[in-house]
């Protein structure tokens, strides 16, 4: 087989031979038949045909996918020898977690769980399981009727409608367990999913809109399937990934979400969201959710933030009113003892909602670091590891811009919102807006729905974005909105009632009956017209304008 080989380097390896000469030659040489796992020897050696024969001759088959690591100056792909890439696929599909790569005379460790090659200092960058050279898209479902997201939109709001409740009533009992959705219901979600992505991905829009870089590397991310690993990123940072990515990013883990959203919500839900991460497995959890999402759910909530600039004014001028010295800066304000009153106020409130939703003994109470002691000190956390291991912390960053106080709880509707809710949503405000007539409305929403929807924030904030965005979908154009937006277009008229109420001039009732005869006034010269509670178009009346002036005085 070597003479083979030599011969074969000699007489084909030549220039201007064809890849298809390429490919007859090597399976020749090799005496493999199979075309497929003949091309994945010259994809594993880059096309190099010396490197391929020197593959099947020692015997290492092509890893079924490419393994490669991500330039974090430059977003490249850098991709794994092959012997390295069968070590990383065998681990991947074993119990083992890591691989040791040695490269120049140094030792990386390959973590093929959290997907990350580490240094001798303990820095990382990404680990991808995939094609970098694929041109492959997302596998876009066209839903060609209107009826179809339509029958979508019934569909989530039957699958949401018990989470939802949890997410409003406290007093709402939770499962033990929560049982995982309907398999062939989740596959018709993640298809509509796939279309959203291909849509956000595929426009050069929005590309310009969210300052997608030249230098930036997409592919990494543009072929990803639901259920594969999605890149980590930091939401809302300036410097690094460009908005359009973070986007993308978070379309990617919204959509896992539908599929890993229960699974994750009850490995939290038997750790009681415990904030302190050595508490869960390493894929376990909030370790998991990072895998899928590229981020995480909060499980502590900030319940002071003593840099807010309106906050600190707001207390120097009750201290003035008290006759007390001003503070000077953020630090001596977050030192004081109002501000450890505030903290610590805000803390039980949240604790005891919190408790009203997870019930805890006493030692599991103890366990969990939720009892708070009027009388204990406040430790200062040094960073994200310390993040859980008391019931309240400050956290202050070197430069002093953040001082923050923690709550060892989360705030549960976020946690429920985030794991259980808002990819559904997300998917329900696209089809509503897919199910709207063509035209440069339709177009107008979609272009919001990219911008407002799909924020770039942490799960706990992106969740509320997407209910703010459905609210906002469901009131449009009602009576509510299509005179709100009146009042707000002729603000000159309203002002004027609203400052001779303000100045003592006219009674609540005079205001009342002006504003209603002002409004009315435009409403039947433009002949406005609002959607009914059916959604059907109809005048507005005398009668629904004063109904909506008494509803807002109120």
């Amino acid at each position: 087989l070597k003479l083979q080989f030599l011969y074969f380097i000699v007489t084909v390896k030549m220039a201007g031979s064809t890849d298809l000469e390429v490919l007859h030659a090597f399976k020749e040489v090799s005496c493999i038949t199979d075309e497929v796992e003949a091309k994945a020897y010259l994809k594993a050696a880059g096309g190099n045909l010396n490197k391929a024969v020197e593959m099947f001759l020692k015997g290492v088959k092509p890893a079924t996918w490419s393994w490669y690591s991500v330039d974090p100056r430059y977003h490249t792909p850098i991709m794994y020898p092959p012997e390295i890439a069968k070590e990383l696929e065998d681990s991947y599909k074993s119990t083992q977690a890591e691989v040791k790569y040695y490269k120049d005379e140094k030792v990386f460790t390959i973590n093929v769980r959290t997907m990350r090659q580490y240094n001798a200092a303990g820095y990382y960058r990404t680990v991808v399981r995939g094609d970098p050279t694929s041109t492959r898209k997302s596998s876009a479902a066209q839903l060609h009727t209107q009826e179809d997201y339509k029958k979508v939109i019934q569909m989530v709001d039957g699958m949401t409608k018990e989470t939802m409740e949890w997410v409003t009533n406290p007093d709402k009992p939770v499962p033990e367990v929560v049982p995982p959705y309907d398999e062939r219901q989740v596959s018709t979600a993640v298809k509509v999913f796939d279309e959203i992505i291909a849509v956000f991905l595929g426009c050069d829009e929005y590309k310009v809109k969210y300052d997608c870089r030249e230098d930036e590397y997409h592919r990494d991310i543009e072929g990803l399937r639901a259920g594969e690993h999605v890149p980590e990123y930091f939401a809302n940072v300036k410097g690094g990934h460009s908005m359009f990515r973070r986007k993308a990013l978070s379309l990617l883990g919204l959509r896992n979400l539908l599929i890993k959203g229960v699974e994750i919500f009850n490995e939290l839900k038997r750790k009681h969201f415990h904030g302190d991460m050595s508490q869960y497995s390493g894929d376990e959890g909030p370790n998991k959710m990072k895998w899928y999402t590229g981020n995480t759910v909060d499980l502590d909530t900030i319940v002071l933030r003593c840099t807010d600039q309106s906050l600190f004014d707001q207390m120097n001028k009750q201290n003035r009113e008290e006759k007390k010295p001003d503070f000077r800066d953020f630090r001596e304000f977050s030192e004081s003892k109002q501000a450890r009153n505030m903290a610590f106020a805000s803390a039980r409130v949240l604790i005891d909602n919190f408790l009203r939703r997870v019930t805890l003994s006493s030692s599991e109470m103890q366990e969990r670091n939720v009892c708070l002691v009027e009388s204990m000190s406040v430790p200062i956390a040094k960073d994200n590891a310390s993040r859980g291991k008391w019931p309240m912390w400050q956290y202050i960053n070197p430069d002093g811009r953040v001082n923050t106080f923690h709550v060892n709880v989360p705030d549960m509707s976020d946690v429920y919102g985030a794991l259980l809710v808002a990819s559904w949503h997300a998917l329900r405000a696209y089809c509503v807006i897919r199910a709207m007539p063509s035209g440069e409305e339709q177009q107008d929403l979609l272009s919001r729905y990219f911008d407002e929807c799909i924020e770039d924030t942490c799960f706990n904030q992106k969740w509320k974005s997407i209910e703010g965005f459905c609210k906002m979908l469901k009131e449009r154009n009602t009576v509510d909105d299509v005179l709100a937006h009146l009042q707000k277009e002729h603000q000159g008229v309203f002002s004027i009632i609203a400052d001779k109420e303000e100045d003592g001039k006219i009674t609540p009732e005079e205001y009342k009956t002006e504003m209603i005869q002002a409004t009315w006034k435009i409403v039947n010269e433009k002949c406005l017209k609002a959607l009914n509670e059916e959604g059907n178009e109809e005048f507005i009346t005398e009668e629904m304008v004063t109904k909506f002036v008494e509803r807002r005085s109120c």
